[in-house]
């Protein structure tokens, strides 16, 4: 019963929970990745130590900025990895850049391509999801604007997933944003066996 709880409490029980469902399931993966957020931050906080060194956890997404490291996709991947006994790789790239000719050379270096496309065969994902009114961690640093949100809302987007935008039908928008992502798109996470979403509101 939640009805007396404030926001906090309610988020720290469902990180709780969270964390005791992925102990339950983590042994039937290899292969698990992650995105980034605070939602996925709590998840990891939450999760019990155990011994799964069969695993090897990545991320799904560059890294995003200094500031906030805690809920970057390779610091994610790197303490889930601990906490597990499992291998850990990492994604050296940025995960938003100025332009999408930026994107496309660093997409095709070897070292974040190999990244990219181990993410695309994981057994597991594990995204954070957010309407995009309630998209505040993107605000926070500096990677989306009011110009943004209004680009956004004329492409019809409602949510974003991994940093990728998608409209109403989980249709990936043609907005500016999408097209700067260092990370797996939409698509690429429709092709992943099980994906568990923590929800942000």
């Amino acid at each position: 019963d939640t009805f007396n709880l404030n926001k906090e409490e309610i988020k720290k029980i469902a990180s709780q929970q969270a964390g005791l469902y992925l102990k339950k399931i983590a042994p039937q993966y290899k292969k698990i990745g992650l995105s980034w957020g605070n939602s996925l931050r709590g998840l990891v906080d939450s999760f019990p130590y155990t011994n799964h060194q069969e695993a090897t956890i990545l991320p799904l997404i560059g890294g995003l900025s200094d500031d906030y490291f805690d809920i970057q996709s390779n610091q994610l991947s790197y303490d889930l990895a601990r906490k597990m006994r499992a291998k850990a790789k990492y994604l050296y790239s940025p995960a938003l850049v100025s332009n999408p000719l930026i994107r496309e050379e660093l997409s095709n270096n070897n070292a974040i391509q190999s990244i990219l496309e181990a993410g695309k065969e994981v057994d597991l994902a594990l995204i954070g999801i957010s309407s995009l009114d309630q998209e505040s961690n993107m605000r926070r640093l500096g990677f989306l604007s009011e110009e943004d949100v209004v680009d956004l809302r004329r492409h019809n987007a409602v949510g974003v997933t991994n940093s990728c935008f998608y409209d109403s039908e989980g249709n990936e928008t043609a907005n500016d944003i999408n097209k700067k992502v260092i990370g797996l798109n939409l698509d690429d996470m429709k092709k992943i066996p099980d994906v568990t979403v923590s929800y942000t509101h």
